[in-house]
């Protein structure tokens, strides 16, 4: 009886806190590559669309219900040892395209292609920004005018044999997609390079990690605090500051408002770590996670969302030890992390991951692309089923109501829509898809149905987590921003 017991019990533990992610078989499949894999509306349809790289170059438009189709005549080149992003640099509502890599020729470049908002891109000169290879590149408004600037980081040759240098540039936008070198930073040049902004300290402004190597086998992680204007000064007391390289990520992973960090370094001993920060920008290692340890971090990714919409920002981590791993862990709100066993998720190197809601579920779904055992490359996207809610879950539910609107949101705000039975102070957190957090706010709310107005104007296009935490219960949504 006892065994019955157990097992019942044990059962009932797995159902409800059980990930399952199930591949999608898309047809035709996507082209395999190992450079990026980057997500946006790019044609304003409230549906997120993918940029692949990495011996190719596809733009995939999704149907809204997570079919997607290769937008033919695009403007892109192929490009190899490349990364990508999306962001809207000339204010227009519309997330642009940039693209790092080397073509055939060789030749290292560094281009911009403007989005019409149909999805349609042309190339915009970009005469200060220097063409870069074995690189990473990141939008962050680093000055605070409301538009996105650039920070480069890898080697200006067509590859490593070439003449050429490692470099980390910051580039500044005038707001219409402009970009100016900003000279004299402090940033050390770096190749196979990681690229990380959040706001550390709570003053606002936006912070960053880089990453990568130097040369002659020496690497650097190294955390940098920016006064507000752009101006950025190392701080060489951050725990994650060493002479490894490491692939970062930034996120509130105890709820306490402040961006934490997940580490995975290239040292064999110092593997994968946590780090809670107090809010004043000193982090604190936390003892005892279960993360899967990253030897070679440029063949590795790690990427952070609330896969389950409980609140709390959950970890995927993919690349290489002794073998190629993939492996999820859930996060119970405090920073303590659990494996999730059973997953099917390919493990790749020279890979990426990035999570994003293709199917209008609210739960977040994950692309990974990368490298498999026998050289060849792939594309995976895999389709997040939700979790089975708890009887507690259940009843939260039904005592209190949540909603977004309009979703997608193409004004300078969105409003939720909240219904409690008692009174309550509640606080209102916005994080995008890095898990990093763009906003916050408190109220207090008395029995019955409120609006709050959520400002979008300072936010690039793209998705974000909505997550709303009244004390006793905490609750998430997607809200997708155009």
């Amino acid at each position: 009886m006892r065994l019955i017991i157990f097992l019942m019990l044990f059962f009932l533990a797995q159902l409800m806190s059980a990930q399952s992610f199930t591949e999608a078989m898309q047809m035709p499949p996507f082209e395999g590559a190992y450079g990026s894999v980057d997500v946006a509306d790019v044609n304003n349809d409230g549906h997120s669309d993918v940029l692949i790289t990495g011996g190719v170059t596809k733009l995939y438009l999704n149907d809204s219900l997570g079919n997607y189709t290769e937008k033919m005549g695009t403007p892109f080149p192929e490009v190899y040892v490349s990364d990508a992003a999306f962001a809207d640099v000339n204010n227009d509502g519309h997330p642009d395209a940039f693209i790092i890599g080397s073509i055939l020729g060789p030749e290292a470049i560094s281009r911009l292609y403007i989005n019409d908002g149909l999805g349609n891109f042309t190339e915009k000169p970009t005469p200060e920004v220097v063409g870069i290879t074995f690189g990473y590149l990141a939008f962050e408004d680093v000055d605070g005018d409301g538009d996105n600037d650039l920070l480069t980081a890898g080697y200006t040759g067509a590859d490593l044999i070439s003449p050429g240098e490692y470099v980390s540039n910051l580039y500044i936008n005038d707001g219409l997609g402009n970009f100016t070198k900003k000279e004299n930073t402090p940033f050390e040049g770096v190749v196979y390079s990681h690229v990380a902004f959040a706001d550390v300290n709570g003053n606002g402004h936006q912070d960053v990690v880089i990453s990568g190597e130097i040369g002659g086998f020496s690497s650097i992680t190294k955390l940098y605090l920016n006064d507000g204007l752009g101006n950025y000064t190392e701080n060489p007391d951050a725990p994650f500051s060493t002479r490894d390289q490491a692939t970062v990520a930034f996120a509130d992973f105890d709820g306490d408002g402040h961006m934490d960090v997940v580490y995975g370094s290239s040292n064999f001993f110092d593997a994968t770590k946590l780090y809670i920060n107090d809010g004043n920008g000193n982090f604190t290692e936390k003892a005892g996670t279960p993360f899967e340890e990253i030897y070679e971090v440029h063949d590795g990714t790690i990427a952070v969302a609330d896969v389950n919409q409980n609140g709390h920002m959950d970890i995927f981590i993919m690349g290489f030890n002794s073998e190629r791993v993939s492996k999820l862990y859930i996060n119970d709100g405090e920073a303590n992390f659990s494996e999730v066993a059973g997953t099917s998720f390919k493990s790749f190197e020279e890979g990426e991951a990035v999570f994003t809601d293709v199917n209008s579920d609210n739960y977040p779904d994950l692309f990974i692309i990368g490298e498999m055992l026998n050289g060849n490359s792939d594309t995976k996207l895999y389709i997040n089923d939700g979790m089975v809610s708890s009887a507690d879950d259940a009843f939260n539910q039904k005592q209190s109501h949540f909603e977004l609107f309009p979703n997608p949101t193409r004004g300078n705000e969105f409003f939720i829509e909240y219904h409690t039975d008692k009174p309550t102070k509640i606080s209102l957190s916005m994080y995008d898809v890095n898990g990093v957090q763009v906003s916050q706010q408190r109220e207090t709310a008395i029995p019955g149905t409120h609006s709050y107005t959520i400002a979008t104007n300072p936010l690039r296009s793209g998705q974000y987590i909505v997550v709303l935490n009244d004390g006793s219960t905490i609750r998430s949504k997607t809200i997708i921003v155009e």
